[in-house]
């Protein structure tokens, strides 16, 4: 840049999510730049190459999907290079589907199954199975789902059930921004 503005680095920008690990929901990333130079602080999240997709930086930003945020330093005439933070945490996907099977005995089910998550796209991470949940139901009611924290196991028996009665069983697979399936 001849103008005399900074160009950005990632060492002169900050990028503040308001969450930190993987999530299902939007996230807002807040932008400030270190230089103390004085000058506009822009972004772009389309093309930075194009002029018309450069917005002046005013409040943090709402970022729903998995991409590239582009920042630069501007006097309203000129600006310096931009440097970019690439999104990364949002995983807005279901698991992929699966089919649980189950083994019983005189007076237990064991109920096993096996997912994984979905592939990552261009707007939505892969943040992989976290854990495991099971249910059963007897007549009309839903018991809990189980363990209360989850686990990484893929099998889980319920026991002290009593012979020749019909039981229902779900299973889920959580993966670790919350998606379920």
């Amino acid at each position: 840049s001849t103008s005399g503005i900074p160009n950005l680095t990632e060492s002169n920008v900050v990028f503040d999510y308001n969450k930190t690990k993987w999530t299902n929901q939007d996230i807002s990333v807040a932008i400030r730049e270190t230089t103390g130079s004085g000058y506009k602080l822009q972004y772009s999240i389309e093309d930075p190459n194009s002029e018309d997709t450069w917005r002046d930086y005013t409040e943090p930003l709402i970022i729903s999907e998995n991409r590239e945020i582009y920042v630069r330093l501007s006097d309203g005439v000129s600006a310096g290079k931009y440097t970019k933070e690439a999104i990364k945490i949002i995983d807005k996907l279901q698991p992929n589907d699966f089919t649980p099977e189950t083994t019983s005995t005189s007076n237990s089910i064991t109920i096993t199954g096996f997912t994984v998550d979905k592939e990552e796209t261009e707007t939505n991470g892969s943040s992989g199975i976290e854990k495991y949940y099971f249910r059963i139901k007897e007549g009309e009611n839903w018991g809990e789902w189980l363990p209360k924290e989850g686990q990484e196991g893929t099998s889980y028996t319920f026991d002290g059930l009593i012979q020749n009665r019909q039981y229902t069983l779900q299973m889920k697979a959580v993966d670790r921004a919350g998606n379920e399936k």
